[in-house]
């Protein structure tokens, strides 16, 4: 089953369902820590809290670099295709 944000949703489909909070978790995670949470939509795979900024970590296929993280207000549901 697909995950979708809350934030992706109401930017993008306001009539689906969401299934978590990009903002809910951040506020949740402590300084220095990610965790692991696919959107589909936006195609990020994880979040994290970096000197108080959120960021999300998009798998970087094009160079096999590993993970790229990218401040979350930066992103939109075309960012993941820099990576792919």
């Amino acid at each position: 089953m697909a995950n979708f944000s809350k934030e992706y949703v109401e930017k993008y489909f306001p009539e689906w369902c969401h299934d978590f909070s990009v903002d809910e978790m951040f506020n949740e995670i402590e300084e220095g820590h990610y965790r692991s949470k696919i959107c589909e939509g936006f195609g990020f795979v994880g979040v994290s809290k970096n000197n108080g900024i959120c960021e999300v970590a998009f798998l970087n296929d094009k160079d096999k670099s590993g993970v790229v993280w990218v401040p979350f207000d930066k992103i939109d549901n075309q960012t993941y295709k820099q990576y792919k």
